[in-house]
């Protein structure tokens, strides 16, 4: 039996036995949404006081004047209360822990087919939802009022409605379960909220937020305001989002004078009142506090990680360097016995366990390989420098999909950055579509470093001269060329023959194509015919344009994809833009006629996702 079902069957089993612990040990008092069972409150230490709604509760009972609460709700005094209300008959309640979405599970496992036959009911609910209709609105101050386990926390959303967004957060978010060892998350979630093991707010708040761009269960009136202010605002890089006027959304032709963040700044005002938003901003608010007494570090790290994939998709200042700054304390950037010279022990120089568990060890490669790519990739399309050197890392490769956390891997068959030809060979045992993602960054993050510092180390010196004829700049287009014939061939196609999409693959097969227009961009004479450049960077677009061909001849929802292809999808764009200009002025009718199709493929891309 492989590693997936036997982690499914877990989950199946976390879940019978949290119902039936609701069942046998609260039979005749329960909220309207099923919070979980109230079991010696006052004997578990609040996780976070300020969002304890039991002593709220005993506030208001010292007196006749109501209590308010952060979020402006208001609890009643306690003599006005009327405990009829909270009785509710359990055999009403077909399914305690979770909502009634079977079809999610079904339709998005792991990876998604293209071709299965979606729940129409669903598909029904999750279309009207996207288009701006509605299936669930954020609960007003109303819905509290009937609360029977004030220790909830208030900034929560509903028990039924937190499990379906976190089972919505691993079956939709590409690397959800890479951030997240899913079974001792679940459990984790079962117990009670002031319980120690209960997951950290923050990271609840970070899923909540993330979960809500996918669930049909949650939508934001405001949200149709948002899809007017440019087609790829919601699904975008910093890039693409340069060129819409946002002062008139319609015109998408008219140049757009404003600067990157001012569009930011109106996203953010339009949907600072959603779901989604008020969730990343708790979770942003009660990140500062446990950072620094140091509490809970890795779990502040996982929410830095989650939410940094939320603001990326809805156009808001992406802060990688939150999670670069927690990376060097923890260590997780080197490994012993690769670690810095020191009469001290390795482990007593970071802030990680002495001897973590292997699979703990796991998850913090996987937390640290996710923070590489994220700054890699996110800040491609800009000229900031890099904050993470390769020269500075010793982290192994992290292990297959299918072996985490618990397989154990010899650490001699092991890849890390500095094994020798890590980049170009790819034993099988240790190789799956993220081993290939994180390399493809590699090369993304060694182009940037390469256009970064040219001037500085070449010219600077009196070596002025064409960049491609550099030994550096050459070395560099093999290893691209190289990493890409050199990928197995069962990972050449990230559509499967049985229909099923790997959004991580994708991402691996297109930032190669990225890297390339990158570094040739700078030099490619687009009116010469003979430019070797202008070539190159015409045949990487193209590369990526067959690739979402090839995503429009399924049915693949372009939602689930990696939010960051939209980087590839707009360089493309943009290159093409550049050679249509030139037929354009030549004449060149055929060719044009070609380009503008090809444009207008990559122009529909992000409105397809809304």
């Amino acid at each position: 039996m492989d590693a997936a079902k036997i982690e499914e069957l877990e989950a199946k089993i976390a879940t019978l036995t949290a119902k039936l612990t609701l069942y046998e040990t609260i039979p005749s008092v329960r909220s309207s949404y099923n919070a979980p069972p109230m079991q010696n409150l006052a004997a578990v230490p609040s996780q976070d006081s300020s969002l304890d709604g039991l002593s709220m509760l005993n506030a208001s009972s010292q007196g006749s004047q109501p209590v308010s609460l952060p979020n402006g709700i208001n609890i009643p005094p306690a003599d006005s209360f009327d405990m009829t209300a909270f009785q509710l008959d359990l055999t009403s309640l077909s399914n305690p822990l979770l909502p009634a979405t079977p079809s999610l599970s079904a339709m998005i496992a792991g990876t998604v087919s293209a071709t299965a036959a979606p729940d129409l009911d669903f598909m029904e609910k999750f279309e009207r939802v996207r288009r701006g209709g509605s299936a669930f609105h954020s609960p007003s101050p109303s819905d509290f009022t009937q609360l029977i386990d004030m220790s909830w926390p208030v900034r929560f959303p509903q028990p039924e409605l937190l499990h379906h967004l976190v089972d919505t957060f691993f079956a939709c978010v590409p690397h959800a379960k890479r951030v997240l060892h899913r079974p001792t998350f679940m459990n984790q979630l079962l117990k009670h909220p002031n319980s120690a093991d209960f997951p950290a707010h923050v990271v609840l708040h970070a899923i909540c937020a993330t979960a809500s761009l996918y669930s049909p269960l949650v939508t934001d009136s405001n949200e149709r305001d948002m899809c007017n202010i440019g087609p790829d605002t919601l699904f975008n890089s910093a890039i693409a989002t340069r060129r819409w006027n946002i002062e008139d959304p319609s015109d998408l032709r008219a140049p757009r004078p404003h600067t990157y963040a001012n569009v930011n700044g109106k996203t953010k005002s339009m949907e600072q009142n959603g779901f989604g938003s008020k969730h990343a901003d708790w979770c942003m608010d009660g990140w500062l506090e446990p950072a620094r007494t140091g509490k809970r570090i890795v779990q502040l790290l996982q929410s830095q990680l989650i939410i940094t994939w939320y603001f990326h998709s809805v156009g808001r200042t992406v802060d990688v360097g939150g999670c670069i700054r927690m990376i060097t304390p923890l260590g997780l950037s080197a490994m012993d016995p690769w670690g810095p010279l020191s009469r001290q022990p390795y482990h007593t120089l970071v802030l990680t366990p002495e001897a973590p568990m292997p699979e703990q060890m796991e998850i913090f490669r996987n937390l640290f390989w996710l923070t590489y790519t994220n700054e890699r990739v996110l800040t491609a399309g800009t000229v900031w420098p890099l904050v993470m050197q390769d020269d500075d890392i010793s982290q192994l490769f992290p292990v297959r999909a299918k072996d985490f956390p618990g397989a154990s891997i010899p650490i001699e068959i092991r890849q890390r950055l500095t094994t020798s030809k890590s980049l170009s060979t790819h034993p099988p045992e240790i190789t799956d579509s993220f081993t290939l993602y994180i390399k493809a960054c590699i090369h993304l993050g060694k182009v940037k470093t390469f256009n970064g510092r040219f001037k500085l180390k070449y010219e600077s010196a009196g070596n002025v001269g064409d960049p491609r004829e550099t030994t550096e700049f050459q070395m560099l287009d093999s290893a691209i060329q190289r990493f890409k014939i050199s990928i197995p061939k069962n990972l050449c196609e990230f559509i499967s023959i049985d229909g099923k999409v790997d959004p991580t693959l994708h991402m691996a097969l297109l930032l190669p194509n990225v890297a390339t227009i990158l570094l040739h961009d700078p030099h490619a004479n687009i009116e010469s015919p003979d430019c070797t450049s202008a070539e190159r960077i015409l045949t990487a677009a193209r590369a990526i344009l067959d690739d979402v061909y090839k995503l429009a001849a399924t049915s693949f929802d372009l939602l689930l994809l990696d939010h960051a292809c939209s980087l590839g999808w707009s360089i493309c764009a943009t290159t093409l833009m550049r050679f249509l200009r030139v037929k354009i002025l030549a004449g060149d009718q055929a060719e044009t006629s070609r380009l503008c199709a090809e444009i207008q493929v990559a122009r529909n891309l992000a409105p397809s996702v809304l």
